[in-house]
């Protein structure tokens, strides 16, 4: 929920809906989570590249890679609440 606005008054704001996803406060978060989604996505984009290519392994690797990050993300998501 956004703040009130400046030079409101107690009440002032009945019958008004503050809620707006307009507000700056909204529009940080969603600007943030879009970072955040869009980097967690880019690793699982980035990786076949990385673990065939600069550090020349086979699909074998490739697929212990994947394995263990999503094991690290299901065993982790716990702690992240």
């Amino acid at each position: 929920m956004c703040p009130a606005p400046a030079g409101a008054t107690l009440g002032s704001h009945v019958g008004r809906d503050l809620r707006s996803p307009l507000c700056p406060a909204s529009i940080a978060l969603t600007l943030s989570e879009l970072a955040c989604f869009t980097a967690g996505g880019l690793v699982i984009g980035v990786t076949p590249i990385f673990v065939t290519g600069p550090l020349a392994s086979d699909a074998a690797a490739l697929g212990l890679v994947a394995g263990a990050y999503g094991v690290a993300t299901l065993l982790l998501s716990r702690l992240n609440g």
